[in-house]
């Protein structure tokens, strides 16, 4: 079988580093959608409608298990029906599993449109959870050009999570964050980190069939520069992709 996963950008490929490291045997179909603007400034219906076109990319390519992994991109996936294509979201897993953790004060750290659309704060608090969140735009786009070492990014990542100090859990709601982990655990010591692809791998492995004694086979795409992206992948995920380019 062949697994989508698609971003609009590098973000999803902690998602595949993974997945590569447990099913080494599933064919993946990788698109990156840096031709357009990043998902968090579409509006919700014309989120929908690129995610389902990409969806049909993934359904030409031979997906049937679709990966969105991006936040501002999940929180329209439940609306997207493609046929042939099933497509899981990394907002619900996260909330899930939040929901077995004793409760205390918990972080969010994400794009301005996660945030402010407020998925993951009314949801953990009707679990019961103090939420902190911080919008922590532009991460995403210094880490996209290869700028997640510079003290730049440093100081502003101090500068977002700093006021976020004592929380028990801290939320990476965007998943490019997880090339800055590290960085952040210096900042906020004693803080358990909550990577929302971890949690959403841990759903989608359970569904997916009995593990196979080959090895399976990737395509990296982008609708932006294939350059670009071999280049962002490589330094900020450690990823060597041969990208090809496509219209959607």
């Amino acid at each position: 079988m062949a697994i989508g996963i698609c971003d609009w950008g590098i973000g999803g490929l902690g998602f595949y580093n993974l997945l590569r490291a447990e099913r080494p045997d599933l064919d993946v179909v990788y698109i990156g959608d840096q031709g357009v603007p990043g998902y968090g400034k579409f509006d919700r219906k014309s989120l929908k409608c690129r995610i389902e076109m990409v969806f049909r990319t993934f359904e030409s390519c031979g997906v049937s298990e679709a990966v969105v992994a991006c936040n501002a991109a999940s929180t329209v996936v439940g609306d997207v029906h493609v046929q042939g294509v099933r497509g899981h979201g990394i907002i619900l897993p996260t909330l899930d599993a939040m929901s077995h953790l004793p409760k205390g004060a918990v972080g969010l750290i994400g794009g301005r449109r996660t945030i402010r659309s407020g998925v993951y704060r009314r949801a953990l608090q009707i679990q019961g959870w103090t939420v902190r969140q911080r919008v922590a735009q532009p991460l995403s786009q210094m880490i996209e050009d290869g700028e997640a070492g510079t003290p730049e990014t440093q100081k502003l990542l101090a500068q977002i999570v700093s006021p976020l100090g004592g929380v028990d859990y801290l939320v990476l709601a965007c998943t490019h964050y997880i090339v800055l982990e590290a960085n952040v655990r210096r900042l906020l010591p004693g803080t358990a980190i909550i990577d929302p692809a971890t949690e959403a791998w841990d759903r989608v492995k359970g569904q997916l069939p009995p593990t196979e004694n080959h090895v399976g086979r990737t395509r990296f795409l982008t609708t932006g520069s294939a350059a670009a992206m071999q280049l962002q992948a490589k330094i900020a995920f450690g990823v060597d992709a041969a990208v090809e380019e496509i219209t959607i």
